[in-house]
């Protein structure tokens, strides 16, 4: 109810055009609100504000597609230069804004959000010379989310609407479930190509076994893409201390939540005969399923089934059990009675060098500073690095540096450690160089070995102070 309340209000504050009061006669209304004053009102969450966002930016675009009055290339073309405007105000309130943090963190998820939607527009007006419809094969690759109201209660907006998460044959409700103020991944192409197979897996009815080395960000790309669709997905842990009443728990609340997930994060770890137990039990929950789908009487009723010693309430929806396997750390073998249940997915290391120019241009730098060059000389480093530490450095380790690589570059963080200092000194000491320097030494410093400190902070001087052409020598 809360999330139904907090889009409702954000559809009514966005476009106030499409409010009762409107649709009961009343002539006059109050224009449509400022972008950035919509975006920062307190009185939706973040994750009603970014439903609105999604919901009109799908709406927009397939009236672009399916327009015949108009060429829908330029339509498109216009649309993006009107977006690319409202995201430059978005970053510059992130840079230049006084925001605290809350506030800060709701600008840079709606950042990170908008810029894969520019992106998205990119690829399908690359397409000339293609039909161009809402049925592009480009456009059906993408995760939309729309909302539907009943033609009985079309003058409210509150009156039993719906939400549907689409990608290709994949459809489902949009979960509905309150997720908080979480922060998002980077989206890049690896990350789209796995949403789709784990989204055309669950719309199979299949689970889905996520494969790769560590830290490539198998168990966060599942976490986003839950988050994208509105549900719960809690993360199990698995052990060789994992037992099967764990595992049956687990699965039994799985199939009986009106939205959930599963995630059985380092399945490796589990013995053999444990994941044929894990098979048998999924397979028993995925043909009650089945049976239940097949009569169009029961599809859409709960049933009372009697699993592993308990009776749980079933639902006639796609089970969505994702199992993350380590490549790197050997374990136990996958049976054969477990693969048949699962789609395997190998994700290989995503581009950190993308991941870098996102976080560092959503957070305090700019377009000017080269980028490039300074997420290049950031990936050097952080690989140089991973030989040199005294523990396990992934990723967080370098997303942790280059936030607090962002933080020195805010007016607010300058205004209070050089308070004292003249305007042209506190310019100085923030350049992208040394905003860079400072933080990544600060995250990985620490753990790397004594004895490599010196060498290390001596290189990332070095690397920082070279030319762009002299990078890759």
């Amino acid at each position: 109810k809360a999330v139904r309340s907090n889009f409702t209000r954000g559809l009514v504050l966005r476009n106030p055009a499409s409010s009762a009061a409107q649709t009961q006669g009343q002539a006059e209304q109050a224009p449509t609100m400022d972008f950035m004053a919509w975006v920062l009102d307190d009185r939706m969450s973040m994750q009603g504000m970014l439903l609105v966002m999604q919901t009109t930016w799908a709406k927009q675009v397939d009236a672009i597609l399916a327009s015949e009055e108009q060429e829908p290339s330029k339509e498109l073309q216009k649309f993006q230069k009107a977006q690319a405007l409202d995201l430059e105000s978005v970053r510059y309130n992130i840079k230049n804004g006084f925001k605290a943090w809350l506030e800060r963190l709701r600008l840079v998820n709606l950042s990170m959000l908008m810029a894969r939607y520019q992106d998205i527009l990119d690829v399908i007006m690359s397409r000339r010379g293609a039909y161009v419809s809402p049925t592009l094969f480009e456009w059906q690759l993408q995760l939309r989310i729309y909302w539907y109201q009943p033609a009985a209660a079309s003058g409210a907006v509150a009156g039993g609407f719906r939400l549907r998460v689409r990608q290709l044959d994949f459809e489902v409700g949009y979960g509905l479930e309150y997720l908080g103020l979480a922060s998002r991944i980077v989206v890049t192409p690896l990350t789209e190509r796995c949403w789709l197979v784990v989204t055309q897996a669950i719309c199979e009815g299949q689970g889905v076994a996520l494969c790769g080395a560590s830290g490539v960000g198998k168990t966060e790309t599942l976490k986003d893409l839950a988050i994208e669709a509105g549900i719960f997905c809690p993360i199990l842990g698995c052990s060789e201390d994992t037992k099967v009443v764990d595992l049956a728990m687990a699965l039994a609340g799985m199939a009986s939540h009106a939205s959930c997930w599963l995630c059985l994060d380092g399945a490796h770890r589990m013995a053999t005969p444990l994941l044929s137990v894990v098979a048998e039990m999924f397979k028993r929950l995925r043909l009650l399923v089945a049976s239940f789908k097949a009569d169009p009487e029961e599809a859409h009723r709960t049933h009372e089934v009697f699993f592993e010693g308990q009776v749980i309430p079933l639902r006639a929806s796609p089970l969505a059990v994702v199992m993350t396997f380590s490549s790197c750390n050997g374990g136990a073998r996958m049976p054969h009675s477990l693969g048949a249940q699962l789609r395997p997915i190998v994700m290989v290391s995503p581009d950190i060098q993308l991941i870098c120019e996102v976080l560092l241009l959503n957070e305090a730098f700019t377009v000017e500073e080269d980028l490039a060059s300074l997420s290049e000389r950031c990936v050097l480093f952080f690989k140089h690095v991973q030989r040199s530490c005294m523990k396990y450095c992934g990723l967080h380790m370098l997303k942790a540096a280059l936030l607090e690589a962002c933080k020195l570059r805010r007016p607010s963080t300058v205004e209070r450690t050089v308070s004292k200092m003249s305007q042209s000194s506190s310019k100085d000491e923030c350049t992208a160089e040394k905003a860079l320097e400072r933080g990544l030494l600060a995250i990985f410093l620490p753990a790397i070995f004594p004895a490599e400190r010196a060498s290390v902070k001596q290189m990332l001087q070095d690397l920082l102070a070279l030319r762009t052409n002299d990078i890759q020598e």
